[in-house]
């Protein structure tokens, strides 16, 4: 189906907002994207900086004008980082950090079975918060587990369709039912985390969305939405049951469907990663099919146009420079092969592309996102370049350049398949 994959580059390499550019040593990261219409997109990133591991700092959306690509209409803060924070009222001062964006919705303009289902045009925004401690004068420390949580917000777009209106603005993500004390249905859990990739429609009408986030334990379960006419937005309304088995840790896990049920794919210690198939992600937990390689990388699985299973994320066993993170890979996974993965598709190799980052500052290509595909025979790959070396000699032992830093960001890759796909969403015209 895929004839190839090609990169295109670099697609963000500085944000503009205050405290946040290039000059303030940050740099855009960990990406996401939707069609909000048929001719408006929303891009969705973290910021990040050279001050500590996973120095992962604000969310920040654009919105973009006739596609993916497209003239940059907005850029604004979706959540903001700060340093005073202190969520458990205890005289903390912490590091809020703000990383794993994603979002979904049916967009506006669009028609499912010949009509616009009243919940289009509405939209939710997700990404996981977490303290760290820091010091002015030297790298920002571990994370706390603090405050750790998942966030969310749900908008529109505004009338001149150049930028968005919250209709419930940034807030910690509860079940239904759970506005006090613990945060959902599941017995003794302390906190959650965001899953990488988006949400998928659970019905046919996609008023329901799934997802499958982790938890603390190694644990994960899935999670649903479901649009509430009456307030006219999306609640959580149900989490399903734990999955997972003794010593095994799950974490990263992806949520998709195909013609042979639903998939999951999650991020295992020890590898290899685990992945369950069932008729409801819902009911009785599947049993785990390992998979034939640890990836020590992030991952992400989507469904392909076509039906086809895509896994994105580094291979050590083969990676020319023994990088589990260098080069980033797609997979076609066989699901009734046991969940074989077939040969790989390079997005990127950045040794092979020239791009200057030294083998001790160690090269990240990772948390690639298969973008909602529009039609046609392209469909858009985004992923991140940094380094693991940060300003100080910690890890590599190396400090990270100045030259170094300029191919930190957003890269853009297109897959070109072998005839044109069906786009994501039908749209009215």
């Amino acid at each position: 189906m895929i004839e190839h994959i090609e990169s295109k580059g670099m697609f963000m390499d500085e944000c503009t907002l205050e405290g946040e550019t290039r000059a303030d040593d940050l740099f855009p990261a960990h990406p996401n994207a939707i069609p909000l219409a048929k001719d408006r997109w929303l891009v969705l990133y973290s910021t990040r900086g050279f001050e500590g591991i996973d120095d992962e700092r604000s969310i920040v959306y654009q919105i973009r004008e006739g596609s993916l690509t497209g003239r940059v209409l907005r850029e604004n803060w979706m959540a903001r980082c700060r340093r005073d924070w202190d969520p458990d009222n205890d005289g903390s001062r912490l590091l809020k950090e703000h990383g794993h964006p994603g979002a979904f919705g049916v967009p506006e303009g669009a028609v499912i079975d010949g009509k616009a289902p009243p919940h289009a045009g509405l939209f939710v925004a997700k990404w996981r918060v977490v303290g760290k401690r820091y010091d002015a004068d030297g790298p920002i420390s571990a994370k706390t587990r603090k405050g750790q949580a998942v966030e969310w917000a749900q908008f529109r777009l505004n009338a001149a369709r150049d930028d968005i209106e919250f209709v419930m603005p940034p807030q910690t993500l509860r079940q239904k039912g759970f506005s006090a004390g613990p945060f959902c249905s599941l017995p003794e859990v302390e906190w959650m985390n965001q899953t990488f990739v988006q949400a998928v429609p659970f019905n046919a009408a996609a008023d329901e969305w799934a997802e499958v986030n982790h938890f603390d334990g190694g644990r994960i379960a899935a999670l649903k939405y479901r649009y509430d006419a009456e307030s006219g937005l999306y609640q959580w309304v149900e989490t399903g049951p734990v999955l997972g088995e003794p010593g095994l840790h799950l974490h990263e896990a992806s949520l998709l469907r195909c013609a042979r049920g639903w998939v999951i794919a999650a991020r295992a210690e020890p590898g290899p990663i685990a992945w369950f198939l069932t008729n409801d992600p819902f009911g009785n937990p599947p049993q785990a099919v390992r998979g034939d390689f640890d990836p020590k990388s992030p991952i992400a699985a989507y469904t392909a146009p076509n039906d086809a299973v895509f896994l994105i994320t580094g291979n050590p066993a083969i990676s020319p420079y023994q990088n589990a993170r260098d080069p980033i890979y797609l997979f076609d996974v066989d699901i009734a092969g046991g969940f074989r993965s077939g040969p790989p598709h390079v997005i990127l190799d950045s040794v092979a592309a020239g791009i200057p980052i030294r083998p001790e500052s160690v090269s990240r290509v990772d948390m690639g996102k298969l973008v909602s595909h529009p039609g046609g025979r392209i469909q858009h790959v985004l992923h991140r370049i940094r380094t693991k070396s940060i300003n100080y000699p910690a890890n590599t032992k190396a400090v990270v350049s100045e030259e170094e830093k300029r191919h930190c960001g957003i890269y853009l890759a297109e897959i070109r398949y072998a005839k044109d796909m069906p786009a994501a969403w039908n749209f009215h015209g």
